[in-house]
Formats: structure tokens, sequence, C-alpha cells
């Protein structure tokens, strides 16, 4: 758990933890969940937002005013509570939608589930106001299945087979 996502080599690792499996052997990981960053309303958010509609293929003046509407968005920077990336880790993030096409089939893993963690009862920039709240209205909503987690959690878990 958690070990994954910062492997630079992410196909490479799969491929490598596959070969270790018996026939319809079991492999659990987490992944960090790329949908998050709709919610965080941060500049995650806007790089999300900037990538989703492509931003950079349009003019200044259609980019400035892209941009103007993010400017209520916090920087996590600024912030008390800092992340890894923060430290200049490397880290993936993957969008569990398409995680089972777009790289499990590739190395020949069937998903067999996804579990949601790490939920955030709202945007990360409120745990600065009441950490110690914002922590337990968090768990509160701490449902693996909920289908909230797709865009408020923060990571989530795969149960894969080897096919």
């Amino acid at each position: 758990m958690g070990a994954f996502y910062y492997s630079k080599k992410f196909i490479t690792t799969l491929k490598n933890q596959r070969k270790k499996l018996k026939k319809n052997g079991r492999l659990i990981f987490s992944l960090r969940n790329k949908l998050f960053n709709m919610a965080t309303l941060n500049d995650y958010s806007v790089k999300f937002y900037s990538n989703l509609y492509e931003v950079n293929k349009y003019n200044g003046k259609i980019k400035k005013k892209f941009f103007k509407l993010f400017d209520s968005f916090s920087n996590r920077k600024k912030n008390r509570f800092k992340n890894i990336d923060d430290e200049k880790v490397f880290s993936n993030t993957h969008n569990p939608l398409s995680i089972e096409n777009e790289i499990l089939n590739k190395v020949g893993l069937k998903c067999n589930g996804i579990y949601f963690y790490h939920f955030h009862s709202l945007p990360p920039m409120f745990e600065e106001i009441d950490s110690v709240n914002f922590r337990k209205s968090s768990l509160k909503i701490e449902k693996p299945n909920d289908w909230r987690g797709f865009l408020i959690a923060s990571g989530f878990i795969l149960d894969c087979q080897k096919k």
C-alpha cells in the first residue's frame, strides 16, 4: 500500500508484480486518485481543468479568461499543510474510471474491485481552519464503496487478479 504510485516506471512495476503471481493470483495495491484534483479547489484543480480542456491550444485571451476563473483557488505552497509533492518526490495519479482499460488490461490483470479511502468532507483548504473537525467529519463519510469516492477521496485501492 502506498508504494506503486512512486514508481517512475509504473507499467513495468505492475508487469513485474504480475509475473510473481500464480494463476488467478491477486495483487492488491493503492493509487492516488486523479479525479480528486477536481474537488481540491487549489492549484491541482487548475492543472486538472487546464489539461482536461487543453487550454494551451488556445490564444492568450482565452487562456487568460480561463485562468481568471481560478483566481480564488488556493495555492498549496502557501498553506501550512504540505504534502509529499511539495518535497519534489515523484508520484503518479490515476483515473479510477479508466484504470482498467488504460493499464490493467494491458498488463494482464483483471479488476475485482475499486475501494476508496481518505475521503475529504470539504476541500483540503478547510483542514487549515479546523483540522480536528475536518478529520472527524471526513472519517464519518469514509465508505470504500461510496460513489463520491471517485471525486472526494484522494486514494483508491485496486483488487486485481492475474488473467
